[in-house]
């Protein structure tokens, strides 16, 4: 492709793109990804809102070449108790020939006029630097949570190759956790969003966590392998909890990335030595959680390090092991949402986005 005399424009992916959309990210990965191989990946990632749609992504064109793409993900947002138009977005690339063009200021523009919210996590230096000229709020980094279960195994992951130390974990009273019972299902029903909507949906903001959300992102993964687990407490849902165990290319460690952690106060940590329970039968070396959240005591109760060199030893991505990224960044654009708005806690996870996704 090379730049010629036509105009920028601006068009919702059809299937008529689909397979335009396939060979640029071929191009722009320059290998193949599980975009451009796995069709039945990007109909998931960019699911068209009802049959027949177009999908959910923005391409900008160039004299009939697709110079650019902005996948999003359409959610409900909780902000503070009311309920707003939000979207994730996905995949924002554009071909290197033509970044002079400012198309991709241009495709994030388009999206923040269609929705409430926009959010974005897990984007580029040169993007974090961009968004806030363009009105968007950067919360820093995610905070991390990691747990080493193997510390033999997971010596192997560590940046100095020793086996990393192991906090000991003091002895906890458990006579509130007896009355929690934690279950593993196949998917999460109606109760998930009467979970959300009573606990983090009124006091912060973030993706509303409903049976449609919750089912589309983990129980109908097309590649992954989601572990889903609810805690009740006398038949009322009181928890869930979502990991997936991920094997380390070329090393065969495998780490336990922890995705969802929505509790009630006297359920997390029920939920969290169940989490534990499972991996340790697995084998998993080591877990992590990535979270906007920084004040999960159960996690630190049981071993947990956050914002600690400890933790900053290991990787964030092992498909394959790069240890140069350090951190996943989160940004909202809030439109004309008030400044109260823009102040409220917000949960989210390395589960939002597309950032727990195959490489």
């Amino acid at each position: 492709m090379t730049p010629g005399s036509h105009e920028l424009a601006f068009v919702e992916c059809g299937r008529e793109h689909t397979s335009a959309l396939q060979s640029f990210f071929r191009e722009v990965y320059q290998r193949e990804s599980p975009l451009s191989a796995n069709e039945a990946f990007f109909n998931w990632q960019f699911r068209p809102r009802a049959e027949g749609d177009a999908h959910s992504c923005k391409l900008a064109m160039l004299g009939g070449d697709i110079v650019g793409s902005l996948g999003y993900i359409p959610v409900e947002v909780s902000v503070g108790s009311r309920s707003v138009r939000g979207a994730w977005t996905a995949n924002w690339v554009i071909h290197e020939k033509y970044r002079g063009l400012g198309a991709g200021p241009l495709l994030m523009r388009e999206l923040t006029r269609q929705f409430d919210v926009t959010l974005v996590v897990g984007l580029s230096a040169e993007a974090r630097a961009l968004l806030p000229r363009m009105g968007f709020t950067d919360y820093g980094d995610l905070a991390r949570y990691v747990k080493v279960i193997d510390p033999d195994s997971a010596a192997a992951l560590s940046e100095n190759g020793r086996p990393p130390s192991v906090r000991d974990v003091p002895p906890r009273p458990a006579a509130a956790e007896r009355a929690v019972s934690v279950i593993a299902v196949a998917r999460f029903g109606d109760d998930a969003a009467e979970l959300w909507d009573a606990s983090l949906g009124v006091m912060g903001a973030g993706t509303r966590r409903s049976a449609e959300f919750l089912n589309w992102r983990y129980a109908d993964h097309p590649v992954f392998g989601y572990e889903l687990f609810e805690a009740r407490t006398a038949g009322r849902l009181a928890g869930i909890g979502v990991y997936r165990i991920e094997r380390v290319r070329d090393i065969g460690v495998r780490v336990g990335r922890v995705v969802e952690l929505m509790a009630e106060p006297l359920a997390v940590g029920a939920l969290v030595d169940t989490l534990l329970e499972h991996a340790t039968a697995h084998d998993v070396a080591v877990m992590d959680f990535f979270c906007s959240r920084c004040d999960f005591t159960a996690l630190v109760e049981r071993g947990f390090v956050c914002g600690e060199p400890e933790a900053d030893r290991f990787p964030v991505l092992f498909q394959p092991i790069d240890r140069r990224r350090k951190g996943i960044p989160f940004m909202a654009y809030l439109g004309q949402l008030s400044e109260q708005s823009r102040v409220l806690r917000w949960y989210v996870t390395k589960g939002d986005g597309d950032q727990d996704r195959p490489n």
